[in-house]
């Protein structure tokens, strides 16, 4: 039978939990709560557990030639789609029994890194579910570690990776997958390149130019070496190829760099998916 610690009775543990948190939960480092992938959104307090996310209205891109006398065209204007979003809530609790406290060896070492690791549960959490949100681009739901249905489609009903993405006010098209989903190459990444630059669209279904930067990938050796090879390559100034320039690099015209999700090979349930090791 458990027994709650009492602060009256245990002092020096009502002063090591506060400090084993703050110290640990501080070095924390959130890579994909910080990474280039996430947007973070304010949310008052009292508004609700749902958040409306719209698309801004968008307005046609050129203006109209008129001829004198003639009547100027009103400028149109296009809604776009809506998502909800909603907020949920992640808890877990740690209990250190009085058996635990009177009989556990070495227990500065053995409680420390219990409280340590558990200062780590919920963000590791939330890394999780973050990088699945990229894992799981494919299909539309999948199960989460607790067994609740995630939505992972957009404004459009279609899966965050999809062939036939749907515009609000055009009959066009999009894709958000590379060609035959290659595995990264230097020519993998003009073909996605080149995709991107050309499938970018407004709501209108006008073409919209972006600078596209950022390189994500899972945590394969193999694929982390070969983006790090492209986008770092220089060539001696004394070689055949002193005049190479490298477009791709950090003073190339995409200035791209990489970007590693760690949890991105893992599954739900946080086991470790191989089928996702080559994603980028």
């Amino acid at each position: 039978m458990s027994q709650p610690i009492s602060g009256l009775e245990y002092t020096q543990l009502q002063d090591l939990i506060p400090y084993l948190y703050m110290e640990t939960y501080q070095a924390y480092v959130p890579v994909m709560m910080d990474g280039p992938l996430v947007r973070k959104v304010p949310k008052m307090l009292n508004t609700g557990t749902v958040d409306r996310h719209t698309e801004e209205i968008v307005v046609s891109q050129f203006g109209n030639q008129v001829t004198p006398g003639a009547q100027i065209p009103t400028v149109l204007t296009q809604y776009g789609y809506s998502k909800d979003a909603f907020i949920t809530q992640f808890a877990d609790k740690f209990s250190i029994t009085r058996q635990l406290r009177l009989t556990a060896k070495n227990y500065e070492l053995t409680i420390g890194k219990m409280l340590k690791d558990f200062t780590e549960v919920l963000p590791n959490r939330r890394e999780l579910d973050l990088a699945n949100r990229i894992g799981y681009a494919f299909v539309s739901s999948y199960q989460n570690l607790d067994g609740i249905t995630v939505d992972t489609t957009c404004g459009d009903g279609q899966p965050v990776a999809a062939s036939a993405h749907l515009l609000s006010g055009s009959p066009l098209t999009y894709s958000t997958i590379i060609p035959n989903n290659p595995q990264f190459s230097k020519g993998a990444v003009e073909v996605a390149l080149k995709s991107a630059r050309e499938q970018t669209y407004d709501n209108f279904g006008k073409p919209v130019y972006i600078d596209f930067n950022v390189i994500f990938c899972s945590p394969d050796p193999n694929t982390m070496n070969s983006i790090d090879e492209l986008l770092k390559a220089t060539a001696d100034v004394t070689s055949s190829n002193a005049a190479t320039f490298n477009s791709f690099g950090s003073s190339g015209q995409w200035g791209l760099r990489r970007f590693t999700i760690p949890f991105m090979n893992y599954r739900a349930d946080g086991s470790m998916d191989t089928t996702k090791s080559k994603m980028w």
